[in-house]
């Protein structure tokens, strides 16, 4: 046991290292991230393995708003866990450091949830935006006034200094200070946005301009937007369900061999102190982290 807490101690005397002192790069180069999706769309080429690996894990960092700096703290804390838990459950250190490499992956799973979660929650304020936008722009034909009247909504009761800007903010900044046509404004808008549905509903409200029966061409748009946001609810019932089958799985798999501790010594030890026994295991806490990813497959497909 002894030598166990020597080696959490010194894990986690490595990460309250890797968290006080500032990394060169504590941000995710989004500029970096976007110019390798642009070459994959363009060149038709396929990403090497571990390009395509950090392209996955810095669109999920960026969904969940969190840093690289935070990532390999949490990587790192997962690993002393699982090395740890690893230690008392099975009391073998390749079982532990199995586990425990297992445990790595983990953050990244938790992250990618919160990633898609603040994405759906994000498709949700992008529908409503567009809702009361339409419905100013409805009653004055006026661009700019409709899209003042929906950032005076959002930040009604809100101190100046707490509030934080949108791409609904720079672009009344754009039409009013910088000095932008309305046109180019929405262009702008529509680019730092970078939905399929808002792009289409730019292009009708753009239109409207010139044409004021375009305006009955912007409600489609929200209620096919409002259609594709209730599928996908319930598609993302379909991947809980899912993901709450596998952690019931994972966590039956997993807890068994420490129960055999209680009720079966002889089958508790030819697990953990033999080499077969030891092999079994190992495939098995393997087999659990591997089987995660396909979950995530499953549940993106939803």
């Amino acid at each position: 046991m002894a030598i166990y807490l020597t080696i959490i101690f010194f894990l986690l005397a490595a990460g309250l290292l890797l968290f006080v002192i500032r990394p060169r790069k504590v941000s995710i180069n989004f500029a970096e991230i976007t110019l390798l999706s642009k070459r994959l769309a363009i060149t038709k080429q396929k990403l090497g393995r571990l390009e395509k690996l950090k392209l996955v894990i810095g669109r999920t960092l960026l969904g969940a708003n969190v840093s690289w700096r935070v990532f390999i703290i949490c990587c790192a804390g997962a690993f002393a866990a699982g090395f740890a838990a690893g230690g008392v459950l099975f009391g073998s250190a390749a079982l532990a450091l199995t586990l425990a490499l297992s445990s790595t992956a983990l953050p990244f799973l938790i992250f990618y949830l919160s990633a898609a979660r603040a994405k759906r929650a994000e498709f949700g304020k992008l529908e409503s935006a567009m809702s009361i936008i339409t419905n100013a722009y409805a009653s004055s034909y006026n661009i700019l006034a409709a899209v003042e009247h929906y950032t005076t909504e959002q930040h009604k009761g809100i101190p100046a200094a707490l509030r934080v800007n949108t791409p609904f903010d720079t672009f009344i900044s754009n039409a009013t200070v910088v000095g932008y046509s309305v046109e180019k404004s929405l262009m702008i808008l529509d680019a730092q946005i970078g939905n399929p549905y808002f792009t289409n509903w730019v292009k009708m409200l753009r239109m409207c301009a010139s044409d004021r029966n375009m305006l009955f061409a912007l409600y489609p748009v929200i209620q096919s937007m409002s259609d594709f946001k209730n599928m996908q609810a319930e598609a993302d019932v379909r991947a809980e369900t899912a993901w709450r089958n596998y952690l019931m799985v994972v966590a039956i798999a997993v807890g068994l061999t420490p129960m055999f501790r209680i009720l079966n010594i002889e089958w508790y030890n030819l697990l953990t102190k033999t080499f077969f026994g030891n092999v079994i295991l190992i495939l098995l806490l393997a087999s659990c982290i591997v089987s995660a990813f396909f979950v995530v497959r499953i549940s993106r497909k939803q």
